[in-house]
């Protein structure tokens, strides 16, 4: 079991059919968070994603990093300021406190 899970910006899809949240979902024993932004700020995801998950074959064009999952007990949040994908990286503890996740230090 894992705790808690935090995926920013992740390139997946967002409705659960190409991606099992679901089972995901169950050997998370805290939190499952899914921190998105909008394609705008982060448009390789919005480029890049849609092809290597195969959204296009798959019929579903949301992708997790941009939009909200909806599945049962999955959290999530938007993170506002991301510019670009790579942004991401130096967002982590930005994120992290954004997500109110235990333990992170401000300082």
């Amino acid at each position: 079991m894992v705790q808690d899970v935090f995926l920013m910006g992740v390139p997946v899809p967002s409705d659960g059919t190409g991606w099992p949240w679901a089972r995901a979902r169950r050997v998370v024993a805290g939190r499952l968070v899914n921190a998105y932004t909008d394609a705008e700020a982060d448009y390789v995801l919005a480029l890049i994603s849609r092809v290597s998950i195969g959204a296009a074959r798959s019929g579903t064009l949301g992708v997790a990093g941009l939009q909200p999952v909806a599945v049962a007990g999955v959290e999530n949040v938007k993170i506002d300021g991301v510019e670009g994908h790579v942004a991401w990286r130096g967002l982590v503890g930005r994120c992290l406190t954004e997500c109110d996740a235990r333990g992170v230090r401000v300082e």
